[in-house]
């Protein structure tokens, strides 16, 4: 194990094992332990969709050093809380009042032709996944890199995201156990 000049831990120690004999010195066994090199990463771009009107990097940031709280009251776009909760935590009612909502994002406002898909399975498609397509292409934005230069490149994006409320919104419609 070490470290290179720029301060990135460079490999680890293995586990032992025992080694395979060499076919040169086929008594003698190695003692050495295989070395694994990271390469560093840089974070190029970034992009967001957070609670707290959190739309971007820099009010994330804004948000984070005043201290916000972001509210959890549902927008009355998504759904009205009454007829959904009552406090009584019975079957097929909300179980609390509240939740994190994206407040200045609306799930009907997507471009297909933008990304080259059909009206038809933009409206199939999980809301979540047409956020990530304008939030990875934000963050390529962000980093100064146009589609063309990335096509048929081999390049990685990585995302963070809360993917289980569509599931909950079919296990609701459908008792799941």
């Amino acid at each position: 194990m070490g470290i290179n000049d720029s301060g990135v831990q460079i490999g680890y120690d293995a586990p032992s094992t025992a080694a395979e004999p060499s076919p040169s010195l086929p008594s003698q066994k190695s003692d050495t332990k295989p070395i694994y090199t990271q390469d560093p990463i840089a974070v190029v771009g970034l992009a967001n969709r957070l609670p707290g009107h959190s739309n971007n990097p820099t009010k994330l940031w804004e948000f984070l050093l005043r201290g916000g709280v972001a509210k959890n009251d549902p927008p009355t776009s998504r759904f009205g809380l009454t007829g959904h909760y009552d406090g009584s935590h019975k079957p097929h009612t909300i179980k609390t009042p509240g939740a994190m909502f994206l407040e200045d994002h609306d799930p009907a406002d997507f471009d297909p032709a933008f990304f080259k898909t059909t009206v038809a399975d933009a409206i199939s498609m999980d809301p979540q996944q047409r956020m990530l397509l304008e939030v990875v292409y934000e963050a390529l934005e962000n980093a100064g890199i146009s589609l063309s230069q990335i096509n048929g490149e081999a390049f990685g994006c990585f995302v963070g995201s809360y993917a289980v409320g569509r599931l909950l919104l079919w296990c609701s419609r459908w008792v799941c156990v």
